[in-house]
């Protein structure tokens, strides 16, 4: 990727960006006059991706634009990390990849149900793999989903939702415009109830109430405790990760797995009143000076507890984060940026 050329994660959402990358380094462009030279940039990477979406609608009219760019991150050639990356995204379109999962698509879909209620199951996840792809669908609403464009050949179709054992259904043949049926029935996996309590960890005995108890990847709500420092949900059994939040606290986090009926009891450590946020990015650049010090003399100077967090080294600090303490100080090194 070129140095010139922008890099992700989305500064406003954190999203690995950009989606996917395409040639944009001294290439070869029609100017005015009926003449060519070379240029970098955009300008010339977006009309390759342009051309490559003309080429798709060419060989199907009827796709949409959400579909376009699936099959484009999907197909595109995977340069640097595994996976979607800052640099290059899913990678550099392939435009012939892209077209010919639009000329030989075929499709499964079907229907998701669970064993125990009879009834659709909603968000599970649907992995299609075979014929050299491996692409992942959620289910509708009505415990519907469809994988569609997909190049004829044998595909294994795996099924996962919270709560229920996992499906694998094998040799699943996909064949030229048609459409494979693959119905899945889910089996329930037993039910079990986790409580316990929230606890100060200096003291250990004084409670902490509405301390807010997640069950992490899981569609489970969370809880809040009482009085007592009490809470109690249900879950599946199988591997569970347990998180703990309280103003003022740091956040705690187990790792087990349910078997039976289990009690596990959080002990939180007090958090200082102040986060101290550095965000002046390392004072890279000869405009913005190092700038922390002033506040760190300054905490310390009048004795006030505080957390230290540097942006460049940690990333930007969670919302969820932020609001465990009573004041934030953000601070940039640029002049007039405070």
């Amino acid at each position: 990727v070129a140095s010139f050329s922008s890099r992700g994660p989305s500064p406003l959402t954190n999203e690995t960006k950009p989606d996917v990358s395409a040639p944009g380094v001294e290439v070869r462009s029609a100017i005015p006059g009926n003449g060519y030279a070379e240029f970098n940039g955009t300008s010339m990477a977006a009309p390759h991706v342009t051309g490559a979406a003309a080429l798709m609608l060419a060989a199907d009219p009827a796709i949409d634009i959400d579909t376009i760019e699936q099959l484009l991150m999907e197909t595109a050639v995977d340069l640097g990390p595994a996976g979607p990356d800052p640099d290059y995204g899913h990678g550099r379109i392939d435009a012939f990849a892209a077209v010919q999962r639009v000329v030989e698509a075929g499709a499964i879909a079907g229907s998701i149900d669970g064993d125990d209620t009879g009834l659709p199951i909603a968000g599970a996840e649907i992995q299609v793999e075979g014929a050299g792809l491996n692409l992942s669908r959620s289910s509708a609403a009505d415990g519907s989903y469809e994988a569609d464009y997909l190049l004829p050949g044998s595909y294994t179709v795996t099924v996962r939702s919270y709560g229920y054992a996992e499906a694998v259904i094998t040799n699943v043949i996909v064949l030229q415009e048609q459409t494979t049926t693959v119905d899945v029935t889910l089996n329930a996996l037993p039910r079990y109830v986790v409580n316990g309590y929230v606890f100060d960890a200096i003291t250990t005995t004084i409670p902490i109430s509405g301390a807010l108890v997640s069950p992490l990847g899981t569609p489970l709500a969370s809880v809040t405790t009482d009085a007592t420092g009490w809470y109690s949900l249900t879950v599946a059994a199988g591997d569970l990760r347990l998180e703990a939040a309280a103003f003022s606290y740091a956040t705690g986090i187990t790792d087990t797995t349910i078997l039976t009926n289990t009690q596990i009891d959080f002990y939180l450590d007090p958090l200082p009143p102040i986060l101290l946020v550095d965000d002046d990015e390392g004072a890279l650049r000869s405009y913005s000076p190092h700038v922390e010090s002033h506040y760190l003399q300054a905490l310390d100077a009048n004795g006030y507890a505080y957390t230290y967090w540097d942006i460049e080294k940690e990333g930007s600090p969670t919302f969820d984060t932020i609001r465990q303490y009573a004041a934030v100080v953000w601070f940039g090194g640029e002049f007039g940026r405070i």
